[in-house]
């Protein structure tokens, strides 16, 4: 009898160990799938889908698209950066804010305001170094839902002329959304 007792209580015990096991391991489940839900681990990159203006070739199109994941030297901090080029034709655009206000009703009608800090937001803008901020050089825009105060993805838009003989012939146009990674955008709400 004595050892039916103890085979019964093993019994019980390893029941037990295998439910409790069964319970941490959905447990641990969810707390990963809850974990890749929120940080996902791939690029974020934003395509906006915005048309280009017509070039100086005639057609719409653009002439460069590139990616890239920039990471300051000063900070963790990761973003996903997605970037347009072209040239815009003089001869249907006749001016910055002709060009300016076709990118802001495609940009408005997706989501996007301007904002009025680009040069804290368009920081990863290398024209931002030669152009400057608002007319005549480059502007920013967040999504309508996105608190300015909080760290969040950014359009940012810059516009300015080419020549030849001291002339314009179109201007230069480049498109570039850059986007926090989940994990940045987290960090930044907890500081």
């Amino acid at each position: 009898m004595r050892g039916e007792s103890v085979s019964n209580k093993k019994a019980k015990t390893g029941r037990k160990s295998l439910i409790t096991g069964l319970l941490l391991g959905f447990l641990g489940m969810g707390v990963i799938t809850v974990i890749i839900y929120k940080f996902p681990s791939g690029p974020q990159f934003i395509k906006l889908g915005l048309d280009p203006p017509v070039t100086t070739i005639g057609s719409g199109s653009w002439h460069n698209t590139q990616s890239a994941v920039l990471k300051w030297s000063d900070s963790q901090n990761k973003y996903y950066i997605w970037r347009m080029e072209t040239r815009a034709s003089i001869d249907v655009y006749e001016s910055w804010m002709a060009i300016a206000n076709y990118f802001d009703t495609q940009l408005v009608d997706k989501g996007w305001v301007k904002h009025p800090s680009a040069f804290s937001l368009c920081r990863s803008l290398s024209e931002s170094s030669f152009l400057p901020q608002g007319e005549n050089g480059y502007i920013a825009y967040l999504r309508k839902q996105d608190d300015p105060t909080k760290l969040s993805a950014v359009t940012c838009l810059a516009i300015w002329p080419y020549s030849y003989a001291d002339s314009i012939q179109g201007y230069n146009v480049v498109v570039e959304i850059t986007n926090p990674s989940p994990l940045t955008k987290y960090r930044d709400s907890i500081e």
